[in-house]
């Protein structure tokens, strides 16, 4: 009964995205993942970036997304709580982990209890290794952490031949609201820093 539920507030939450989505009943948990470029305007044209950066509600903690986003491998975790936000690990193949400026970082054991289970130890020792392609880091992280769906990393579309496959699409009024959003953000911005 909680899967289902689960499932349901996941396909509500990928309802309102202004990215194409897939959701899929997966072992106790819902994958959600972009299927196609975002609809709102430019310059938010990274389906992935927006994704990651989208709040996931606090009924739907824990979670974790698995991004590949400008050639790094990029961790999303919320963990239950009022509190609690969205923290990240951003992993580039030449330097390893990186100090990400207005990013909280997330650590190896907030990961593992937004997995519910799975190796801090395995976890740091893998986040240590570099040359690898963000893929097969993210892969190999979710072996770790026994989380299904590596397969949808390296072919997004898979997705939507999974069993229990529903696929959202953005409403236009969707897309308004959140362009119309960025746009008032973009202007208080800009009173903001008029001088005088």
């Amino acid at each position: 009964m909680a899967h289902q539920r689960l499932f349901a507030d996941s396909c509500s939450w990928a309802e309102h995205a202004v990215v194409p989505t897939v959701v899929v009943p997966q072992s106790g948990r819902s994958l959600v993942s972009p299927r196609g470029g975002p609809k709102a305007s430019p310059p938010y044209v990274d389906a992935a970036l927006l994704s990651a950066a989208r709040v996931v509600p606090r009924g739907l903690a824990p979670a974790i997304g698995f991004w590949v986003i400008q050639d790094r491998a990029v961790l999303t975790v919320r963990n239950p709580g009022w509190r609690e936000q969205t923290r990240w690990v951003v992993w580039d193949p030449e330097l390893g982990v990186m100090r990400t400026p207005g990013l909280p970082r997330a650590s190896t054991q907030q990961v593992v209890a937004a997995a519910g289970h799975g190796s801090r130890r395995e976890l740091r020792e893998m986040f240590a290794e570099t040359q690898h392609q963000p893929v097969r880091l993210l892969s190999a992280v979710m072996s770790i952490l026994s989380v299904p769906g590596a397969g949808v990393l390296s072919d997004p579309f898979s997705a939507e031949d999974l069993p229990g496959a529903k696929i959202f699409h953005p409403t236009s009024k969707e897309v308004g609201n959140f362009d119309d959003a960025v746009k008032g953000a973009v202007m208080l911005r800009q009173e903001l820093e008029t001088p005088g």
